[in-house]
């Protein structure tokens, strides 16, 4: 594994910017489709603005989180140099020197990993960067962090072991996850193909993808 050349900059994956797009584009089509309908339907009652209402605030809800992917994406970056890690986000900006880092915890839930210093601490999620790119900031961090400041090492590498040895094969663990995704996936599969609708089919495409990303260590 490389290491990260002086001052290198890691931006999120290009997907989350796709997925915020995507979300926004979707949710507000389908939003705008479900608030004409709660209007215009002859057979709702004489007062359909509680039901847009609700719908409204759902579909702002999830349009929020499109929107705040997108900005995610445009605005955080995490900087690495040999004396200073520099956090960007929405909000403004973290910088912690290498040599002042009292504790590194790998495993703080959620993918993040959380840098503390006297008074600043900088967290960032793995999973937002590419898997080359990980492996660069886990090789920087064990080499130039004090290995007794380390936290929560031993979780993270059992969850992060293909990251940090490409060649290794499926968990057992990970083995019996994708199995039991692959069988829900048998199971919305057949609710489509013995009429119970359409909307079966999706899900059970999602779980096939979501049982081979398991299985492939994504």
């Amino acid at each position: 594994m490389e290491e990260p050349t002086p001052e290198k900059c890691y931006r999120q994956r290009r997907v989350n910017l796709y997925l915020g797009l995507g979300l926004s584009v979707v949710l507000c089509i389908t939003g705008v489709g479900f608030i004409l309908t709660a209007f215009m339907n002859p057979n709702a009652d004489d007062f359909p603005a509680p039901a847009a209402i609700i719908v409204f605030t759902i579909w702002s809800f999830f349009l929020v989180l499109g929107i705040w992917a997108i900005l995610s994406y445009l605005r955080e970056r995490l900087l690495i140099s040999e004396t200073r890690i520099i956090r960007h986000d929405l909000f403004g900006k973290t910088v912690i020197s290498v040599d002042e880092i009292s504790q590194l915890n790998w495993y703080t839930g959620f993918g993040a990993i959380r840098l503390d210093s006297p008074g600043r601490s900088i967290v960032f999620n793995m999973e937002s960067f590419t898997k080359p790119e990980q492996s660069e900031i886990i090789t920087f961090l064990r080499n130039h962090v004090a290995l007794e400041k380390h936290k929560n090492w031993d979780y993270f590498y059992e969850g992060s072991r293909r990251v940090i040895e490409p060649g290794a094969t499926a968990t057992r663990q990970e083995k019996i996850l994708a199995s039991v995704v692959l069988a829900l996936a048998g199971v919305f599969f057949c609710g489509w193909w013995f009429g119970s609708g359409s909307g079966f089919l999706l899900p059970a495409l999602l779980c096939v993808f979501g049982a081979l990303r398991i299985y492939q260590g994504h």
